[in-house]
């Protein structure tokens, strides 16, 4: 084409796209970036056009292409932030929205979008601190009160939570996502009729909804025993194309689990086999191969490490529970923390902010952890105890800092905190993996998705766990799930024993606490034990065929 056909054929394109006609338009402009590759209006129609069909990876090439061509163009930074969030890229979009709000600080959805794919990471308090002044600035925005709402539900700050949403349905009563939000806090609350009259006058239009607020609408009916009504709305809604991308994965992971509740076993497996293929971001086994044998080349050297010398003492002595996801690790906390003298932290973001310092500073990471120097070290156990929260205003002596993850840290951990104690959560590995795979993670844990990545990572990590063990670096107490539920008391009192605690006999009445819970694991936390989880696997035996060898 010569110049003159063109600027026709993209102007055809642009008559196209704006009549609805998205796929012919995204066709005619793709034929134009052939001819000239970094023609602008083209990339951008063609980024539009792409992710009205869902195309989201290719629209979010497009858009990348013109930020790199005007490093200063902060409107195509945010479309591709949008578009790789669509795609389920959540880290890349943080950086492209990041770039996005930096550029242009007015840009109100530039940092909703950038919060939404935060909290979608897990990092629901750097959302907060995104929205925070966003809010103090345009008090009005409901839109931003009600996801600052969401993001303390999140937390597990109910109270919070509810005040922002009722604040929002004092002024605007029919305000969709607070009225969702609300029935989350009253299901929080254990009061699903309360939720379900909240919620009366959507019964009979959640045609209307959005897919969040049906989503909610039918956790509300399987929770006041209508399950079934449930279930055929789901999969109505999955089936149609109302979901898409991160909606279309929360909405097969909430059939699943309604599915499962019912017995309904190998009806729920294959709903979460198509849930987790939804929600794949693609397991990068090298790379997770390539950090684990760095890990143990550090451990190997270990014993080059400086002896240890004294610190200035911390307030309060850290308690690190750590094993996979699912494994337990929040009842665990939630036990803990109802003594007197322990604080729950909750998943503090503290040891990730240590490993930024490292690498600030030059270290590689793990290989550096033997590098690091006295005042290194001092100037992180300061920088550690600004995430130290005090919660409860009392005085303790034990915080706990419940990152399952940090499993993988524990090394830096014993190196900057030998007064440490680690507490290593483990459960039946196939209850375990089979958890993490019936767990909606919103783009965390890249192995959780497939059977065989399941495997493959668990096998990892207990062997990194045991050359930990055997290397006795660190101080290590294994605390078993289902004995924790068979025979509660002197487990509990172990652990305590451990923290150079004293057995109270409040541990016992750890799910009256009304102590907030933050992570998937609330509903266990906040009732009293039961032995359900115990070998579930079984429910599912004819389809872990890859998960088996890890009960040898």
């Amino acid at each position: 084409m010569d110049e003159v056909e063109l600027k026709q054929t993209l102007q055809r394109a642009q008559a196209l796209y704006q009549s609805g006609d998205w796929r012919l338009a995204g066709q005619l402009a793709l034929q134009v970036c052939q001819q000239v590759p970094d023609q602008s209006e083209a990339l951008h129609l063609l980024g539009m056009c792409s992710y009205q069909v869902a195309q989201y990876t290719q629209a979010a090439q497009c858009f990348a292409r013109l930020a790199a061509l005007n490093p200063n163009n902060h409107n195509a930074l945010f479309l591709a932030g949008m578009a790789l969030a669509a795609a389920g890229d959540l880290v890349a979009a943080e950086q492209y929205l990041s770039r996005a709000t930096a550029q242009n600080p007015e840009h109100v959805d530039g940092h909703v979008h950038l919060a939404k794919v935060l909290s979608g990471q897990g990092k629901h308090q750097a959302a907060i601190d995104v929205l925070q002044p966003l809010f103090q600035r345009l008090p009005t925005l409901f839109e931003v009160q009600s996801l600052l709402a969401d993001l303390w539900l999140e937390l597990g700050d109910i109270n919070r939570a509810e005040t922002h949403y009722l604040q929002v349905l004092t002024t605007s009563p029919e305000h969709e996502s607070a009225l969702a939000g609300q029935a989350r806090v009253l299901l929080r609350r254990n009061n699903p009729q309360a939720a379900q009259d909240l919620l009366a006058h959507w019964q009979d239009k959640f045609e209307g909804l959005s897919a969040a607020s049906v989503l909610v609408l039918t956790e509300v009916w399987e929770k006041n025993a209508q399950a079934e009504r449930a279930i055929e709305c789901l999969e109505r809604l999955c089936q149609s194309d109302r979901l898409q991308g991160a909606d279309r994965a929360l909405g097969l992971f909430t059939l699943g689990k309604i599915l499962d509740k019912q017995a309904d076993y190998d009806r729920a497996f294959a709903v979460y086999r198509q849930a987790n293929r939804a929600a794949a971001i693609g397991y990068r086994a090298d790379a997770t191969q390539t950090f684990f044998a760095a890990l143990q080349a550090a451990l190997d050297g270990a014993d080059c490490f400086p002896a240890k010398r004294e610190h200035d003492t911390l307030s309060v002595v850290p308690v690190f529970v750590v094993g996979m996801p699912r494994s337990g690790t929040s009842l665990t906390e939630q036990i803990l923390a109802s003594h007197p003298q322990v604080e729950g932290a909750g998943e503090t973001q503290g040891v990730a902010h240590l490993i930024q310092f490292m690498q600030a500073q030059g270290y590689g990471y793990p290989e550096g952890v033997a590098q690091l120097t006295a005042p290194d070290i001092a100037q992180m156990r300061a920088i550690y105890q600004t995430h130290l929260p005090n919660s409860t205003g009392q005085k303790v002596s034990v915080m706990i800092d419940k990152m399952p993850d940090n499993f993988k840290h524990l090394l830096l951990i014993s190196r900057v905190f030998p007064e440490a104690k680690i507490i290593h959560v483990t459960r039946n590995p196939v209850d375990t993996c089979l958890s993490c795979y019936f767990q909606y993670f919103s783009g965390a844990h890249d192995y959780a998705y497939d059977l065989a990545s399941l495997a493959d990572y668990y096998q990892r990590y207990q062997a990194w766990m045991q050359a930990l063990k055997t290397a006795n670096v660190v101080a290590l107490h294994t605390l078993q799930y289902e004995t924790l539920v068979q025979d509660f008391k002197p487990v509990v009192a172990a652990a305590l024993n451990f923290c150079n605690l004293a057995w109270d006999e409040r541990c016992e009445d750890f799910y009256r606490t009304g102590r907030a819970v933050a992570t998937a694991s609330y509903d266990q936390a906040s009732r009293p034990l039961y032995q359900g989880s115990i070998e579930r696997w079984r429910h599912y035996d004819s389809h872990l065929a890859e998960l088996k060898p890890l009960l040898a």
